[in-house]
């Protein structure tokens, strides 16, 4: 068995149908062609360069080598992973179907493939650092082979969706050679983003995210209560992890 990542369209605009019709769809315009009927890769050339005869060649390489993979080589039992673009999450999924080819579908919803979602809306947090890597490959369709990445996966939906500790020591090899073979960074703006809200979560827990949460959306211009209670645990909390602050920022509600 095999882990993917497949993306919903270049912005995350067909996650919801993905997500609803149990089904991932190959989204490249122009496609309303039967990739089942080809034999090999070559073929598969032919037609895409009959399609888009203006694509740069690294273009249509690139384009190759996905369009094949999702219809050829992903298999049944095969997990995806699908990374969101309207949240900071991940879905993943089983595969239950084989390639399927519909002449009648929509512009650009002519092939696709049967799964099972297994788990949605994953915290991105719960990741590896190294996995969130992977997943932030610049392809829409490929193969996720590094540093053990589908037995790891495999390890978290047995605990919880949390990481299991494996990690390999060998990280900043993996994103040096990811960068090159096309698992490299999506955007370094959400690989920021991956880290700044770990970092938050690690800094602030229980009432001291309490009162984060509350300071940021005051800032934000909303108006917030709470109560009594909360604002003197959130207060002793902010209290004792400052130390080295000044008694004047700290307020203890009485």
């Amino acid at each position: 068995m095999a882990l993917w990542l497949v993306r919903a369209g270049a912005h995350g605009e067909f996650e919801k149908k993905f997500l609803e019709e149990n089904r991932i769809y190959l989204t490249w315009d122009g496609l309303s062609h039967d990739f089942g009927a080809l034999k090999n890769s070559g073929q598969l050339r032919a037609l895409l360069e009959q399609v888009y005869p203006d694509a740069p060649k690294g273009r249509g390489t690139n384009n190759l080598g996905q369009i094949w993979a999702f219809s050829h080589r992903i298999a049944k039992g095969d997990w995806v992973v699908l990374p969101s673009k309207q949240k900071s999450a991940i879905h993943v999924a089983k595969v239950k179907g084989d390639y399927t080819f519909n002449p009648d579908g929509n512009d650009p919803f002519f092939h696709y493939r049967d799964v099972e979602w297994i788990v949605q809306d994953i915290p991105r947090t719960n990741f590896d650092q190294d996995l969130l890597y992977s997943f932030g490959a610049f392809m829409t369709v490929c193969q996720v082979r590094r540093n053990d990445a589908e037995q790891r996966i495999h390890k978290m939906a047995k605990n919880e969706w949390k990481s299991a500790g494996t990690m390999p020591s060998t990280k900043k090899k993996a994103e040096e050679e990811g960068v090159e073979s096309g698992e490299g960074l999506e955007g370094l703006a959400q690989t920021a983003r991956d880290q700044i809200a770990k970092l938050i979560i690690a800094r602030f827990q229980g009432h001291g995210m309490m009162r984060l949460v509350d300071a940021v959306l005051r800032a934000r211009g909303y108006t917030t209560y709470l109560t009594r209670r909360d604002r003197i645990r959130a207060s002793t909390f902010w209290r004792r992890r400052n130390r080295w602050d000044s008694a004047s920022r700290v307020s203890v509600y009485r």
